[in-house]
């Protein structure tokens, strides 16, 4: 196994070419204990360090080379400009003293670019979810009015059914009350002059009783009218309480749907993250 200074100047001569042989965009160092012997930066990413230049001493290079351990972090877009993933790892020689180290950061642009995107998506999701939550809770009270009201037309209906009961009743009167009115007019004509009084109460009798027709043929004229428009109100009503419930399963069906994609939307970003 290569190690010591001979695995340093391996780390150097293929240093150029890492980036190629990963096909991901990346930088790569190679130091000593005090300095960088080499820096190969990326097509972006870039921490703008130089050959010779000392390791600063807040870098993680001399805790992995203090604690003889691979450190790995996700440094974020807000430090350089750029997210990447750094992994530093200690140099050994023959005798496991630490003589140096190799750091590796690989771009994370497309797994940052993957999780902002999935929580867009969730972002969206929830928006989308509350507004249908609103469409649904609208949709429930239009169909407790729509109920309401076809309670209230059926109310109607049956008063009008009773109206034309009244209206029979009174039509029957009246034919009763005409044919009285005419017996009476016979009788008043058989009497003669003794009988003129009550002639003159026959008539009026006779046209209480064709007004009372009148009226009764103008009440059913008016309730027949009604009737029809409480039979098209009512069917208006029905097809918009069909319509509400389909509404509601449609509302119910994007809803579950809208779940679905938002724990595929979790799942993404966790494995974006994962990378």
């Amino acid at each position: 196994m290569i190690k010591g200074k001979d695995l340093v100047d391996a780390f150097i001569t293929i240093g150029p070419y890492l980036s190629r042989i990963i096909s991901k965009d990346m930088m790569f160092c190679v130091t000593d204990r005090e300095k960088f012997l080499a820096y190969f930066p990326g097509e972006i990413i870039d921490v703008k360090q130089n050959t010779g230049a000392t390791v600063p001493k807040e870098d993680p290079i001399h805790l992995a080379m203090d604690t003889k351990q691979v450190i790995v972090g996700v440094v974020p877009r807000e430090a350089y400009g750029f997210p990447f993933k750094a992994t530093v790892t200690p140099i050994l020689d023959d005798d496991e003293n630490v003589i140096g180290c190799i750091g590796v950061g690989l771009s994370m642009e497309t797994e940052d670019r993957s999780i902002h995107l999935s929580n867009e998506i969730n972002s969206f999701m929830s928006d989308l979810h509350q507004n249908i939550e609103q469409i649904v809770t609208a949709s429930e009270t239009i169909k407790g009015n729509v109920n309401e009201l076809t309670s209230r037309i059926q109310t109607i209906s049956e008063s009008v059914q009773q109206i034309n009961k009244v209206l029979g009743f009174i039509s029957k009167i009246s034919g009763k009350t005409k044919m009285l009115g005419i017996n009476a007019s016979i009788e008043s004509a058989r009497i003669g002059v003794e009988g003129r009084g009550f002639q003159i109460v026959a008539e009026e009798i006779r046209k209480l009783s064709d007004e009372s027709q009148k009226t009764a043929k103008l009440i059913q004229t008016l309730t027949s009218n009604i009737t029809d428009g409480i039979k098209t109100c009512a069917d208006s009503v029905s097809h918009s309480l069909e319509s509400t419930e389909n509404q509601n399963e449609i509302l119910q069906k994007i809803t579950s749907t809208i779940q679905e994609l938002r724990l595929m939307s979790g799942e993404l970003a966790k494995v974006a993250g994962s990378l």
